[in-house]
């Protein structure tokens, strides 16, 4: 008799629980969608919108009212769609005007390198795990610095400084507000800033960072995602170095850097009126690095009234302007003597707790790279020098042109030019030998930038950026 061989029909399928991935990223919105929801809002006096000017300047103001009211409801839109809503030339109090809602669309891009301070998330991609809870640690790897090897630093996740921190497994494919949401469902992405909420300890970070030789260290994450109350190995980590239980490694020669945070200088070459740059002799009296002598310092006199706000930079025309530091866009727009200014809010925090606020002027008005909302990195080529127009030759009858760079706390609001506000209401600029009868007619939080400059210039040269 013939053997009859029989294949089974159920094969058992034994689902295992993966961590796949992990890493720290930044996020990064690369487009929107309309979400089909409108925000309607009333007009409460009359407006004239027949031109593009006012029309952009209703939008902002309509943008801005209502803007903590979508915060609250989770709902988002932008000025571009608020203006885009303004159909009409005029508009009478009463009238309502329907606003479309967005959602973006977001992705996490793999960082290797981060500054002390700076807001990352730490992404972990996982299978057959949802709602799980994975508990972590940032640790110090390959040598001692900001701790011991192996110990976890601090970091500041929800307003609390903290050794542990926490994600669930799908919780950011629940965000109503962003667009592509679902392919999140078996992501734990955690929101963490470097560094802890006190300063002191920040600053320990920090001295310690300077002590290295190549300005940065070492990091690795430590992980738990084993379900509550079982025996280790319940899950399979992929892409593991170290293979006891509760540990999780980039792996050797694929650590996590982290860097003290420091800013690049907003230049690849030396200016002409710096001590190691002087273009000939006639530069040197105009040194910015001077102490209230000439139009370049600050504090110095300009005019009857007004103090020097700035350090002006001397380059030729046409020298490209790259951004001290990631930030945004918040202003362009035209300066003084047919240049233009860019305001850049920085992420690079000068008081703890309020980003740092430059103006960079007198930049050329052909040759902008960037506009109002902007996302920029550190880098980034901004503009380039322009020509003042009619022409500042100085010194002698050279005609070139400057970075005339402001830098502001960020403590204060409103527009950084203010003839109203006093010399004796500026919380930190201060000219020793011009102050009578005059003021900055700038923000009271404006600063000094000399300190910031030497140290960004000192920064680029160990980069190699400045050669």
């Amino acid at each position: 008799m013939a053997t009859l061989a029989t294949k089974p029909s159920n094969i058992l399928s034994i689902k295992y629980q993966k961590v796949t991935k992990a890493y720290l990223a930044e996020k990064e919105i690369t487009g929107s969608e309309k979400s089909g929801e409108h925000h309607s809002y009333t007009f409460k006096g009359n407006n004239n919108t027949a031109d593009t000017a006012r029309k952009k300047r209703i939008a902002k103001i309509i943008y801005d009212n209502i803007k903590p009211t979508l915060d609250k409801q989770n709902q988002a839109t932008t000025k571009e769609e608020v203006e885009k809503a303004l159909t009409q030339d005029s508009y009478k109090k009463g009238d309502c005007v329907e606003i479309p809602l967005i959602k973006p669309i977001v992705k996490f891009n793999k960082l290797t390198t981060a500054n002390l301070g700076k807001e990352v998330y730490i992404v972990i991609q996982t299978e057959h795990m949802q709602e799980r809870e994975i508990k972590m640690n940032l640790k110090q790897g390959k040598e001692k610095v900001f701790t011991d090897v192996e110990e976890p630093i601090y970091v500041t996740q929800d307003g609390q400084a903290k050794f542990k921190f926490t994600a669930v497994v799908g919780e950011f494919s629940k965000e109503k507000t962003v667009a592509n949401a679902d392919d999140f469902i078996d992501y734990a992405i955690a929101k963490i800033k470097l560094g802890s909420t006190n300063s002191d300890k920040n600053k320990e970070y920090e001295n310690a960072l300077k002590k290295t030789k190549e300005g940065k260290t070492y990091l690795f994450i430590a992980m738990d995602a084993e379900p509550e109350d079982q025996n280790w190995f319940e899950v399979k980590y992929e892409e593991i170095f170290d293979n006891r239980p509760n540990l999780w490694y980039y792996g050797e020669g694929n650590w996590f850097e982290i860097e003290k945070a420091g800013l690049l200088f907003p230049f690849k070459s030396i200016p002409l009126n710096h001590p190691e740059g002087f273009k000939n002799d006639n530069y040197k009296p105009y040194d910015y690095t001077l102490h209230e002598t000439k139009a370049p310092t600050f504090g110095y006199k300009r005019g009857s009234s007004r103090i020097h706000a700035a350090r002006d930079l001397y380059y030729e025309i046409g020298e490209p302007i790259y951004a001290i530091d990631d930030g945004v866009v918040k202003n362009v727009y035209s300066f003084y003597y047919d240049t233009w200014a860019i305001e850049i809010e920085h992420e690079y925090e000068y008081k703890s707790g309020y980003k740092l606020y430059v103006r960079y002027g007198e930049v050329s008005k052909n040759n902008i790279k960037v506009k109002k909302g902007d996302i920029v990195k550190k880098g980034d080529k901004i503009a380039e020098i322009g020509l003042l127009v009619p022409n500042i030759m100085q010194p002698g009858t050279d005609k070139r042109g400057m970075l005339h760079i402001e830098m502001y706390t960020g403590e204060a609001k409103g527009n950084l030019t203010n003839k109203t506000i006093k010399y004796s209401e500026m919380m930190y600029a201060k000219s020793s030998k011009y102050s009578k009868n005059r003021s900055f007619q700038r923000r009271k939080d404006l600063i000094d930038p000399l300190p910031l400059l030497k140290e960004m210039f000192n920064n680029s040269k160990a980069k190699k950026i400045i050669k």
